[in-house]
């Protein structure tokens, strides 16, 4: 059984893994962190093995305990009206260092499980405004307040709140003054990023890479 996490112990990143499959590269850019299993999730931990041993040393796992592998959990959901991740998002609203969630697993199978997923994560920075979120390498959560962005490619921004925004530097659509985004409006579908840029938003933000590829 993984040592369990004690209350006291910090940590900047966490690193959630859930059921579905995910990049190996995924597990190397994950070198330093918190790890956490998320029921279902624990049919990865082989992979972490291989990759990245050291982060097993203190990894935790926690659910509702109804997974395919039928591990011992060491935080135990005994509700049913919220997800495994929801549970576990709970238990990281009270880590005041926490500044980076690392979600691997969670998109791709079933669509209501992926998009309330993402809802999940949305009303979570409600409350966490200090955090970005990230799944896998596919969808960055960015916080309300002001980001820099380095990236080549084409990117979608979408909020599931009514949301304002700005947009400025190195892209093909900037959006200079406040400008009013409505819940999974289009208005941001397919820009072009060509370096650094800035994005700014008064609520959590969902930018999307398409075509990623950094420089």
């Amino acid at each position: 059984m993984a040592k369990k996490q004690k209350p006291t112990e910090k940590f900047e990143t966490a690193i959630i893994v859930g059921p579905m499959p995910f990049p190996q590269k995924c597990i190397q850019a994950s070198r330093q962190g918190q790890l956490i299993f998320v029921d279902g999730g624990m049919i990865h931990k082989g992979k972490f093995q291989k990759k990245a041993p050291g982060l097993l040393k203190n990894s935790f796992t926690l659910g509702d305990g109804d997974g395919p592998q039928k591990s011992r959990l060491n935080f135990k959901k005994n509700e049913q009206d919220l997800s495994d991740l929801a549970f576990c998002l709970q238990k990281m609203q009270k880590e005041r260092g926490l500044k980076n969630i690392i979600l691997l697993g969670f998109l791709g199978g079933r669509r209501d499980h992926e998009l309330f997923n993402l809802g999940e994560v949305a009303l979570f920075l409600k409350q966490k405004n200090n955090v970005r979120v990230y799944f896998e390498d596919k969808i960055e959560f960015l916080p309300a307040g002001t980001h820099r962005v380095h990236f080549h490619g084409t990117f979608s921004l979408g909020s599931l709140f009514p949301n304002k925004i700005k947009i400025s530097g190195e892209c093909l659509y900037p959006l200079l003054k406040w400008t009013k985004i409505e819940p999974l409006s289009s208005l941001c579908l397919s820009n072009e990023a060509h370096g650094d840029f800035s994005i700014e938003c008064k609520e959590a933000l969902m930018l999307i890479y398409s075509e990623r590829s950094r420089r």
